[in-house]
């Protein structure tokens, strides 16, 4: 239950900032964010 309650959503925040700095665009990153959340969800 911790794992899906605080290290995931640490998980996606840390991608997000740093798949934002890679891709440099925000859509892509979103997606990819959503297609991993869906698949470990």
């Amino acid at each position: 239950m911790g794992l899906v309650l605080f290290t995931l959503p640490l998980l996606y925040l840390a991608w997000g900032v740093i798949g934002y700095l890679i891709f440099k665009k925000v859509y892509v990153d979103l997606m990819i964010t959503f297609i991993t959340s869906t698949i470990f969800i």
